[in-house]
């Protein structure tokens, strides 16, 4: 890989790990749930006490690590919340899975980046008759659309409202 192409795979990481912050603060934007920003470190918590509502998105702390790492480990103990720690190639220090595991917390999966030039996009297949894409629009789809998530994330009921 010559150079050219390792800053090209830089900036492109860079702009995953941007996106995913982004997208996945919102979580902590919510009525009744918060969100924590301190310099390189970004974690969220809602009242909904599965994963994925509560969780850390950035880690990249270079002072009092362990001491950060047992805060946030204590504070969803205290909750008494499961919660998901993301790590990315960004993440520092270059041993914070082991910190982590000697924590208590165990890898469960990966989160695959993608990303793909907009420009040549192959024609898409014929959908299925039963298939519609469309934009949402009106409460009546907004509405779906939380069914949806709270069906796939198997939210309980009393806590759908969040």
């Amino acid at each position: 890989m010559n150079n050219i192409d390792t800053i090209a795979r830089s900036i492109l990481v860079h702009e995953l790990e941007e996106n995913l912050w982004e997208m996945w603060s919102v979580f902590g934007r919510g009525p009744g749930c918060s969100l924590h920003k301190q310099d390189n470190l970004i974690w969220f918590e809602t009242p909904i006490p599965i994963i994925p509502y509560n969780g850390v998105l950035r880690f990249d702390v270079q002072d009092n690590v362990d001491q950060t790492i047992g805060r946030i480990v204590e504070h969803f103990q205290q909750r008494e919340v499961p919660f998901m720690w993301i790590l990315h190639p960004s993440s520092s220090p270059s041993d914070l899975r082991d910190r982590l595991q000697r924590s208590g917390l165990s890898d469960v999966e990966p989160i695959l980046g993608m990303a793909r030039s907009l420009d040549d996009l192959p024609e898409w297949p014929p959908l299925p008759d039963d298939i519609e894409i469309r934009k949402v629009a009106g409460a009546r789809d907004v509405d779906a659309f939380y069914h949806f998530a709270t069906w796939r994330w198997h939210v309980p009921e009393q806590y759908q409202e969040h």
